[in-house]
């Protein structure tokens, strides 16, 4: 996926080491978070869902601005994938702890009740196709506008 402009309704995982979380270290390395973010006209929309609330932003954006490079060179990994449309999402109450995990299953429209982890998370979307973003070394695609 190097090199490819976000098209409008993309949507990256982004998966994260940081915590401030103690008990979060216990989870793999590299995957103790996951925040989304989805291009839209104009930018893109993060939706990163914290412990103690919900952060929601808009950031304007030059279309020409590589963000999920400007991720990985901040050293987290993204994955690039597809929204289901509604008419694919399965009918049914998901009962699941509000936590990283489930609001991007949620947003994807990902049923899967053993995913629990941004670990699990991450395989269950690149063992389907997936694309983990590789960067582009050198360029202005790294640096959001």
């Amino acid at each position: 996926m190097s090199g490819v402009k976000a098209e409008v309704g993309t949507v990256l995982l982004v998966f994260c080491n940081e915590t401030q979380i103690a008990w979060l270290r216990i989870l793999k390395r590299g995957f103790r978070h996951v925040f989304i973010a989805q291009r839209v006209v104009g930018g893109w929309v993060t939706i990163d869902p914290l412990s103690t609330r919900m952060e929601v932003e808009f950031h304007p954006m030059d279309p020409e601005t590589n963000l999920a490079s400007w991720f990985t060179l901040c050293g987290h990994r993204v994955v690039s994938a597809q929204v289901r449309g509604a008419s694919e999402v399965p009918i049914g109450l998901p009962l699941a702890p509000l936590t990283c995990v489930s609001v991007a299953k949620r947003v994807l429209g990902i049923r899967v009740a053993r995913i629990l982890t941004p670990w699990q998370l991450y395989r269950h979307l690149t063992e389907r196709g997936c694309p983990e973003y590789r960067p582009v070394q050198g360029g202005r695609d790294h640096v959001p506008a």
